[in-house]
């Protein structure tokens, strides 16, 4: 009972982290849509499944170009700023 227990628990991490992928990316181009958000719920999400995802969702372009800083200065780029405010703006 434990074990499929945890078994249950990856999979809902694991899903909820790619409909949250998912999202993420359709707020690249749609501006309603919170890029940054959803992108740091994948990433927690995926270390709560899956190890192996989480390193895949780290080396992806879209995690480098739109989370890393964020996560690792816990700041945002003046460009990155301007980006959103103007895409929230149109």
């Amino acid at each position: 009972m434990e074990l499929s227990n945890k078994i249950l628990m990856r999979y809902f991490w694991i899903s909820l982290g790619c409909i949250s992928f998912i999202l993420g990316t359709i707020g690249i181009i749609l501006p309603l849509l919170p890029t940054v958000p959803f992108y740091l719920l994948t990433l927690y999400c995926f270390s709560k499944g899956s190890q192996r995802l989480h390193q895949w969702f780290r080396q992806t372009d879209l995690y480098k170009k739109h989370l890393a800083d964020f996560v690792q200065k816990r700041t945002m780029s003046i460009k990155a700023k301007f980006k959103v405010l103007f895409m929230v703006t149109v």
